[in-house]
């Protein structure tokens, strides 16, 4: 274009939609060289209004900086694909998940709830005692092992003082006495100190009813 410096143009910024302003070809220029403009605003004759990107000018594309021309491309190139980022969320969520379950059902393989030694024998609490491991949970979520009481917040040495009283009671079955209000995860606690001391058997205390004894 060999006019384009005596030309005057119309500059308007990208996206905007009026007239835009008039300047020389010079003003253009500086107005690059001061990175005013960019090769996403937009340029037209003077005389008329037919808009083209700066980067896509004849003239002007070629006034534009190698690194204004490629700022465009660069950044869309360095968006992240957040498709396979939500793919991932999802894994790790259901990873979690399935693990979690399966810490549960570790926790629970015990035996179900039944009267301890054997199908209609009843014993006494005492009895009970003087021969197994016997545990007994509070709703507070206090924890008694033969006469030794932990509360939730000395719950980590749970599973040395069930090492300790299977050693003393030379027996590894274990006898949990927990009323129906105890929350869930004081159960599981204990559950799990049982099965890291090698506890063979849980045994779950069932109280006769009234008159019962």
């Amino acid at each position: 274009m060999a006019d384009s410096q005596s030309q005057h143009w119309r500059f308007r910024r990208e996206g905007d939609a009026n007239e835009g302003v008039v300047v020389s070809t010079a003003e253009g220029l500086n107005w690059i060289d001061d990175e005013i403009l960019s090769g996403e605003d937009q340029v037209s004759p003077a005389d008329r209004t037919e808009w083209t990107e700066l980067g896509d000018h004849p003239y002007w594309g070629e006034q534009i900086p190698t690194a204004s021309r490629l700022k465009t491309e660069d950044e869309e190139e360095a968006d992240p694909d957040m498709t396979s980022m939500i793919d991932v969320v999802f894994l790790l969520i259901i990873f979690f998940m399935v693990a979690a379950t399966l810490t549960v059902q570790k926790s629970l393989d015990s035996p179900t709830q039944k009267q301890v030694d054997g199908a209609g024998v009843q014993r006494t609490e005492s009895e009970l005692k003087e021969e197994n491991v016997f545990v007994t949970l509070s709703p507070d979520g206090t924890v008694d092992i033969n006469g030794q009481k932990i509360g939730p917040e000395n719950y980590d040495t749970l599973l040395d003082k069930l090492k300790t009283a299977i050693s003393e009671m030379d027996n590894s079955e274990m006898i949990l006495d927990a009323p129906d209000d105890v929350k869930h995860e004081y159960v599981i606690a204990v559950l799990d100190a049982a099965a890291g001391a090698e506890v063979n058997k849980v045994l779950f205390a069932v109280r006769s009813g009234a008159g019962g004894g």
